[in-house]
This record gives structure tokens, sequence and C-alpha cells, in this order.
């Protein structure tokens, strides 16, 4: 075993816990290196090899994530590593949503990638002032990432870092798709700013990591709850899980059987509180148990002017409401929003407060 792969084995044997989420090793590595760290990781770490595929440098690795079951795990337990690579499937995808070609970057072709990715930009400038006159959104940009993502090679992101969150992670989906109809005729055309950070890494999946990661999380929303399940479990059940969590800081419970998931995880971590805004009011409605039943989750109903909040809910969730200079619904004891999460945490003990919020388009 060389160095570099002993010095990896020994900082991963004591690094890797339960809040680890991905690992990669070079898959040049000699045998013995890679069949160790293979163990250790499947033995010790309760990991499994995934996929194969570029790291930010572009070399290519073994994939490694938390095993989402006993039977995924063992099935690799003991195994030769070089057999194990040869049905892995392979991707041209970073963890972080990179293409590879996005990130193979020479002195050679610098010059002509700069004048291209300012091509693009005056394309992409030119296109989004073309679709915000005639829609207000990017929906056939949102379907087109939807329909360029293969379901089985999907998967779940955290996001870490936000400029109202700061550093309280969330999970995010597409916005629009997932709205309700009255979101779609309101805020997603008067300035969602969902729909503007989706697309602040430009239009295309295989170059955005933005777009790329929430289209990811809404394939696996829609087509594979229960993994979605299970790796926010694994995500939630770390020896220092998070104290706060927000659900959506894009996106919205599209689905009563996606709402009546996130009562269920909600219900297994009582030790972290859990933040919505939602405008699916039909969903909620329809739950078989209300988020109001539990300590630990904070749901607010969010509306724009013009939208109708169902009196029932009122009754039951604080309200979110826009002030543009138009609203009137308001109540005058409504607290506004300070915009930092990360030092306010108020929306999370809303309703404890009896009293709803407000907030200026953002």
């Amino acid at each position: 075993m060389k160095r570099i792969e002993r010095n990896t084995f020994n900082g991963l044997r004591k690094g890797v816990n339960e809040r680890t989420i991905y690992v990669e090793i070079p898959v040049d590595w000699t045998h013995e290196g890679r069949q160790g760290i293979h163990e250790m990781l499947t033995v010790e770490k309760d990991m499994a090899a995934v996929c194969i595929g570029p790291n930010l440098d572009g070399i290519e690795c073994i994939r490694y994530r938390p095993a989402l079951h006993a039977k995924e795990r063992q099935q690799q337990e003991g195994e030769d590593i070089d057999a194990i690579m040869q049905r892995l499937p392979r991707t041209d995808y970073t963890w972080n949503g990179y293409h590879r070609n996005a990130i193979k970057k020479t002195a050679s072709n610098d010059s002509d990638n700069a004048s291209e990715e300012k091509k693009g930009e005056e394309t992409m400038d030119t296109t989004k002032k073309t679709a915000t006159k005639k829609t207000g959104y990017k929906l056939d940009a949102l379907r087109r990432a939807l329909n360029t993502i293969d379901a089985s090679a999907a998967t779940p992101h955290i996001s870490t870092t936000n400029s109202k969150l700061g550093c309280i992670p969330s999970l995010n989906l597409l916005p629009v798709v997932t709205c309700s109809a009255s979101a779609c005729k309101t805020c997603a055309k008067g300035g969602c700013y969902a729909v503007k950070n989706v697309f602040r890494c430009g239009y295309d999946v295989n170059k955005s990591s933005v777009l790329r990661a929430w289209t990811e999380n809404t394939i696996l929303a829609r087509n594979n709850l229960e993994l979605f399940e299970r790796f926010m479990d694994h995500y939630l059940s770390g020896i220092n899980p998070p104290r706060l969590f927000r659900i959506h800081s894009s996106g919205d419970f599209f689905s009563r059987a996606y709402a009546d998931m996130w009562f269920r995880i909600a219900e297994r971590h009582p030790e972290t509180r859990f933040l919505a805004f939602t405008k699916q009011f039909d969903v909620i409605a329809s739950m078989e148990k209300q988020f109001s039943a539990l300590g630990n989750f904070s749901l607010v109903l969010s509306a724009w002017p013009g939208m109708d909040v169902p009196q029932a809910l009122r009754e039951v969730y604080p309200v979110a409401w826009l002030d543009d200079g138009t609203e009137t619904r308001i109540p005058s004891d409504a607290i506004k929003c300070p915009g930092k999460c990360e030092t306010c945490g108020l929306c999370w003990n809303l309703k404890a407060t009896g009293k709803d919020t407000y907030f200026a388009k953002h």
C-alpha cells in the first residue's frame, strides 16, 4: 500500500462517522490500497460503493455513500474490489453535479472556453429576458431538466449554505413544477426568488450544480420515496444532528405521500426542529396526521397578494404574508421578518407566539 493510500486509510478510519455522506477513492490506486479501504468502509463504517465517476479534479474515483440498508452493505462485504468495480455504474458527473467536460480545462483551450462562456452568457441573458417577458419564469427549462437526468442516477443533495439561512441545512426541490396552481399564477410570475436561484448558474442541467441538485432531489421525491426517506433518516441520525432544518427554501409538498413522509421523518427525529413554508394548502388539508401534532415541526402558510388562504388552515397554522404595499390582510401585530434565519430562528417557533409574520419580496 502506497503512502497516500495508507494515509487515506488511516484518515478515513478516524474521520468517517454517521454524518459522513460521500467518500471517493481513485480507481488507479493499487489493488491493496483500494481493497483495504473498501473493507474498512463497508465493514466498519457501514458504507457501500455506488458508482464510478470523476471528482472535482477530474480523477476517476469509486464513490461510497452510507448503505441504505444492511443487504446493500452485506452484498459488498468481503468481496474483491475489482469484481465490484466491474458492475458499478459509471457517470460523467461529480457528486456536486459538474459535468466531466466542465472540469477539464487546459491552458490550450482556456481562451476558447472564455470566448464560449461569454457567448453563452450573452445568449442566456437574451433568453432570460425573452422568457421573463413572455411567461415570467422558465417552466420549459425546468421540464427539460427533469427529462434530461436518468432517475436511476439521481442522488439526494442537502444544501448547507444560503444567503438567508446561513449555515442552516435545507432540502430543496425544483420550484414551479412542485408548487400549487395558485402559486404558479401568483409568485411564480411575480418574481419568485427560488426561480431566480435555481437558474443563477445557468439553464443547462449538465453545467449548473444548483439546477442539477434540485432536479435530482425532485426526481427522487417523485419516483423513489423509500430511498429519499432512508437518506434523510441517515443524515439526521448522526452524533451531532442539526438543531434546525429547513424543508424547501425552494419547492413544496407536491403530494400527500411526500408530505406524509416528512411527518414520519420529523416524528423520528425530535432533536431537530423542522421548518417549512407551503402554498400547497389542499395537500396539507388532506394529510392523515397534521404537522401541528408535532412539537418539533413549524409549518407556515405562505400567502402572496391575491392568493386565497383557507380559513380552516389559518386556525391551525400561522401565515407568512408578502408585503408589497398592496396586501391588506396582514394583521397589525404580525412580526416583520428580519431576513436572517441563522441569527433569528423566529419562524421555527412562530406558532408559539400566536402571531403571523410578513416579509418583503426577495
